[in-house]
């Protein structure tokens, strides 16, 4: 059944290969199999894996760019222009001319029932308010921006997170003003955005694909996953390999820690290989393969805007999970989830990895909890509740 024409623009090639392109992917998968035809505008950074996307009724328009190395003197020149432009530095960084050409270029091929901004640094791409466009946040940047002021140690950081916080709070009161519909990513973002406009604000399922459960209850494992370029992943990673990780080793001696994802840099791979049995496996195109060998997922999160795609990638393998608090908001739901503090979050691992009738019970808790929250049955309610279905 053909029900209608939207244009996608994303700020990442949604390969699924990370949290971010996961909910953007799944969201397209699910839209086209209920009949809409979608054209889809965004960058592809080359060192990111580029999955083909092959689905009916989709058409993608990917630009190759190539990554900027942190400190890098282009890297250095951007930050330094920056600082004299009203726009944040994540925006400016992100905006591709060809890419706004092609997306006024498809909007006079085309008429699009709905315009979707995915994405904060997307929305510069409107001109005007328009009623087809909805903005999807993916991270709520400005909290993201003020958090990073409070806990960053460094000083001139400190600074510039500031900076950077007063020009997305800027760029959200000009560009809000461009769209229809906000649809933000957790309760907490709702409520700070439905103020900035008059945008109608929801809050938007994010959902993962179902798995097959390959919990192993006789495992003794670990594994961590995420994008090892993101500064909170990188910050919670080094937090628990220098604070847990050798007192996990000393008791339980054959456990291993496993860490999935694309784009560590060489000091942080390093730093890894400092810590016994500690494996940098990097992009894992079937996280079965290595989830299958795990007793339990981690989630040393201490700065989130958002809901932690991680987590739910986790539990719908049928992991458990051990995570602090932070790392689950967003969350309906931590049904699988062991919340522990920082202070009790290796004792948190070292029992439940001696309890194989809790891991058993929190793995079947969390894959309950993805079909009741996270599940295609939600992205379709929210849907049908905002008129896109019918």
């Amino acid at each position: 059944m053909k029900r209608g024409r939207i244009l996608i623009v994303t700020q990442m090639y949604p390969s699924g290969s990370t949290g971010t392109s996961v909910k953007t992917l799944y969201t397209i998968r699910f839209l086209a199999k209920e009949g809409f035809i979608i054209d889809i505008c965004c960058p592809h950074y080359h060192k990111m894996v580029k999955i083909p996307l092959t689905i009916s009724g989709v058409t993608i328009y990917p630009f190759e760019k190539q990554t900027i190395g942190k400190f890098s003197f282009a890297y250095l020149l951007r930050a330094w222009k920056s600082l004299f432009s009203w726009k944040p530095f994540r925006v400016a960084k992100l905006y591709d001319r060809v890419i706004d050409t092609t997306i006024q270029a498809l909007r006079t091929q085309h008429r699009y029932d709905y315009i979707f901004f995915d994405g904060f640094s997307t929305i510069q791409y409107t001109k005007m308010l328009d009623e087809s466009h909805i903005y999807i946040d993916d991270e709520d940047i400005t909290d993201l921006m003020w958090q990073r002021t409070l806990t960053t140690p460094n000083y001139l950081l400190r600074i510039f997170y500031a900076i950077e916080w007063m020009k997305c709070l800027l760029y959200e009161r000009i560009f809000f003003r461009r769209v229809k519909e906000i649809w933000a990513i957790s309760p907490n973002t709702k409520k700070r955005l439905q103020t900035l406009s008059n945008a109608k604000t929801s809050l938007m399922p994010t959902i993962v694909p179902s798995h097959q459960n390959v919990f192993h209850n006789q495992s003794k494992h670990i594994i961590f996953s995420g994008l090892l370029s993101w500064q909170e992943n990188v910050v919670g990673l080094k937090w628990f390999l220098a604070n847990c990780w050798d007192t996990i080793h000393a008791s339980l001696p054959d456990t291993h820690l496993y860490i999935t994802g694309q784009m560590a840099d060489q000091d942080f791979a390093q730093y890894i290989k400092m810590f016994p049995h500690v494996t940098l496996l990097g992009f894992i195109p079937n996280l079965t393969s290595v989830y299958n060998r795990c007793a339990l997922a981690i989630a040393p999160i201490f700065t989130n805007a958002g809901i932690k795609v991680k987590i739910l990638t986790y539990l719908s393998f049928g992991l458990p999970v051990v995570a602090n608090a932070e790392a689950t908001w967003g969350m309906t739901s931590t049904d699988g989830i062991i919340l522990s503090e920082k202070n009790q979050f290796t004792d948190s691992i070292i029992h439940l990895l001696a309890d194989q009738n809790l891991r058993t019970s929190l793995s079947k808790k969390g894959k309950n909890n993805m079909t009741l929250h996270h599940s295609e049955k939600s992205l379709r309610t929210f849907f049908t509740q905002r008129g896109i279905l019918v």
